[in-house]
């Protein structure tokens, strides 16, 4: 029914209390956020329930979307601090982590072993580096975006890009 809307126009739908259009959005992002929160927590059962919550919060505190940046963009950030403020409550340490046996969904965009090698050294990289890398290549999000999300400028963003994939290149 959703599947030509963008997701800022479903997001705007459901301003309107189209109920379906956050259905919708729910279905596109919920496996790709419990993916990237379990990279912050490594637990999977906690990584669902901030998934939840993070659609909570876009339900409780109905947040005019502005085109700053993606609503892909703004999920994640809504994400991403849910994840550390679940770290700070529990007094544990932040760390991307990037788990290859939790990540069954990964399995399907990897065609090639050199893909799959790509993704076992990845978390051989320092941690910023992983997390720009696996943004930008797997979660497909744009320099700004990711820059949005990790709160440092675009030069930053492509600076870490070019060295991680430098890192990348020498494991």
């Amino acid at each position: 029914m959703f599947e030509n809307y963008t997701d800022e126009a479903l997001y705007i739908l459901y301003f309107d209390n189209n109920i379906d259009a956050l259905e919708e959005l729910v279905k596109r992002y919920s496996d790709m956020l419990v993916l990237f929160v379990n990279k912050y927590i490594n637990n999977m059962e906690d990584a669902e329930d901030i998934m939840m919550n993070t659609f909570m919060a876009i339900m409780l505190h109905k947040i005019k979307f502005k085109n700053h940046s993606s609503f892909k963009t703004y999920i994640f950030s809504i994400a991403k601090h849910k994840a550390i403020d679940y770290l700070r409550k529990n007094k544990l340490k932040c760390c991307f982590m990037f788990n290859i046996d939790e990540y069954n969904l990964e399995e399907q965009l990897i065609s090639e072993n050199l893909n799959k090698n790509i993704i076992k050294n990845l978390k051989k990289l320092p941690k910023e580096y992983e997390e720009v890398l696996y943004l930008s290549y797997f979660e497909k999000m744009k320099v700004h975006e990711i820059s949005i999300l990790l709160n440092k400028d675009k030069k930053q963003i492509y600076n870490l890009l070019c060295r991680g994939k430098a890192k990348l290149k020498k494991i």
